[in-house]
């Protein structure tokens, strides 16, 4: 089997019973140390409850995460309460979100966030999807367009220069609004049977990608016995890729980004990031989130406004 990371060969490393019933293989790239499954043929059982249930540390984790994506969001990427004169609000896309939880989380301290997730229901950010999103802006344009062209076909054309807009009727241009400036997927990269192919549909989307992962030691960890690694949850049988350092990096080439990385938070990013600037925003995040927060504001009195109005409008659409 070729890794599915670099394309090298790889060596069988061991097997294991996956989903308690599913004896498999585990391959490592001989070249970059990936390791990962063969053909995950069993992830649509796995996925009927898409937050397995051994996953206790959800809300910690979350709670943890949020302070250092805001710290990271306002130190690297700009993100304000205010943007500067002709730029729109920086916007941050949650690839992988789960419950929507760190979303919201990221609302209520002023960050512009939106959820994204093919395999589990929003809960605690909805209103906030990216789809939704992307269809309102879409929805938003066309009706701008259809206008334009209506506008067009009143006119008599008596002159070539009829022919092209001018500065004050020219076609609206597209809104930028959909270029997120910082995404992030976090515990999501384990969970992905064809990683080569997505992470570069992630990075295609926002060349800015904050992500956890824990990273796999030289020395392949024991996959069952008291010693076992926790991170391979075999039992549930979602995990399916583990990633070195080194499979990271030659992600980065691949993709022409840049790579910093500090225990299991990990930064793809357009421009160079200083490796200690990133550290510390990771190590001080708990003590500096206060003041960052107190300078970014919330959403959550805004998002509740918004909410409201969006239900008038569908109870209004149904009466229609």
């Amino acid at each position: 089997m070729k890794c599915k990371i670099c394309g090298e060969e790889t060596k069988i490393a061991f097997r294991v019973m996956i989903l308690q019933r599913y004896n498999e293989h585990l391959y490592k790239c001989q070249n970059c140390g990936f390791l990962s499954v063969g053909e995950a043929y069993w992830l649509s059982e796995a996925y009927k409850n898409a937050i397995n249930i051994s996953d206790t540390g959800i809300l910690v984790r979350n709670l943890k995460l949020y302070t250092i994506v805001v710290c990271i969001a306002y130190l690297f990427f700009g993100f304000r309460k205010q943007p500067n004169q002709g730029e729109t609000e920086k916007i941050l896309l949650d690839l992988g979100g789960g419950n929507g939880l760190l979303v919201r989380l990221l609302r209520d301290c002023g960050i512009e966030a939106f959820w994204e997730d093919k395999y589990c229901q929003n809960f605690y950010a909805r209103g906030f999807e990216w789809k939704r999103l992307e269809d309102s802006i879409n929805t938003k344009e066309s009706t701008q367009e259809n206008k334009y062209k209506q506008n067009q076909d009143n006119k008599e054309l008596t002159d070539i220069k009829d022919f092209i807009p001018n500065n004050t009727n020219q076609m609206p241009a597209k809104s930028p609004i959909l270029q997120p400036t910082l995404s992030t997927s976090f515990e999501v990269f384990e969970h992905l049977p064809n990683p080569k192919e997505e992470i570069y549909q992630m990075l295609s989307i926002c060349k800015n990608l904050l992500f956890s992962t824990e990273i796999l030691s030289s020395d392949i960890p024991q996959p069952a016995g008291e010693n076992a690694w926790w991170y391979y949850g075999f039992q549930h049988g979602q995990h399916i890729s583990f990633f070195t350092r080194k499979s990271l990096d030659f992600i980065a080439k691949q993709n022409n980004v840049h790579f910093c990385s500090y225990k299991d938070l990990h930064l793809f990013s357009e421009y160079p990031i200083n490796h200690s600037y990133f550290k510390f925003a990771i190590k001080l995040a708990r003590y500096i989130f206060p003041f960052i927060k107190k300078k970014l504001g919330s959403k959550t009195q805004d998002d509740h406004k918004k909410m409201l109005e969006y239900e008038i409008m569908k109870y209004n659409e149904i009466q229609i």
